[in-house]
C-alpha cells in the first residue's frame, strides 16, 4: 500500500504541475528572458527530488542515535557548511557567461527583496528543522510525502494571495496527494 500511495502523490504532483495557473508566471518569465523552459525547470526539480530522497535515506542510516538533539546538530552542522561554501558560490555564478546566472553587476537586494530573502531564509530554516524532526519522529517516506502537501497548500495560497483559480486537474492532484499522504500515514 506504501508503493500505491507514492504512485499517487506522484501522478497527483504530476497533476498538478501538468497545467500552471492562469497567470503562467513561470513560462513567461522563461520566455522573456531565454532561460529554462517550463519542462527543463521540471527535470530539474525531478533531480533535485531524487538526490534529497538519496539524502534523506543517507540522513536516516548516517544518524547514530535518531533523537531530536542529534537530528537539530545535524541540521546546525548543514547550515554551517551551507553558508561557508555555498554562499560564496553565488559571487563566482554571477561571473560566468549565460542568460540564466549572469545579470550584470552582483548587489545585495534591497527594500522589498531583502526583507523577502530574509523571510524565506527563516522559513527554510524552520522547514529544515521540522524536516529533520519529522524524518527521525516518523520514516523518511511519510516525510516526503508529506512535504508534497505543500502542492495543495500552495494552490489554495495562490487562491487566497493572488486570487489565481484552481483549475480541475490541479484538484484532482492535489486530491490524489492528499489521500497518499492519508494511505502512508494510517495504513
Amino acid at each position: 500500500s506504501k508503493g500505491l500511495a507514492v504512485v499517487l502523490a506522484l501522478l497527483g504532483v504530476a497533476l498538478v504541475e501538468g497545467g500552471p495557473g492562469v497567470n503562467n508566471a513561470a513560462a513567461t518569465s522563461a520566455a522573456s528572458t531565454g532561460c529554462l523552459s517550463q519542462a527543463s525547470g521540471n527535470l530539474l526539480v525531478l533531480l533535485a527530488a531524487l538526490l534529497y530522497a538519496l539524502y534523506q535515506i543517507k540522513l536516516d542510516a548516517l544518524l547514530p542515535v535518531p533523537d531530536s538533539l542529534t537530528a537539530n546538530a545535524f541540521v546546525s552542522l548543514q547550515g554551517v557548511v551551507t553558508f561557508a561554501l555555498l554562499w560564496p558560490g553565488i559571487a563566482v555564478l554571477d561571473c560566468l557567461p549565460g542568460c540564466c546566472f549572469s545579470s550584470g553587476d552582483f548587489r545585495p537586494p534591497d527594500g522589498d527583496a531583502a526583507r523577502g530573502m530574509l523571510l524565506s531564509g527563516a522559513l527554510a530554516f524552520a522547514f529544515n528543522i521540522f524536516f529533520c524532526l519529522a524524518t527521525v519522529l516518523t520514516s523518511p517516506l511519510t516525510t516526503s510525502v508529506g512535504c508534497m502537501l505543500s502542492v495543495p497548500a500552495s494552490l489554495a495560497a495562490d487562491l487566497m494571495i493572488h486570487g489565481d483559480p484552481i483549475g480541475f486537474s490541479a484538484l484532482g492532484g492535489s486530491a490524489l496527494v492528499i489521500v497518499a499522504f492519508l494511505l502512508i500515514t494510517f495504513l
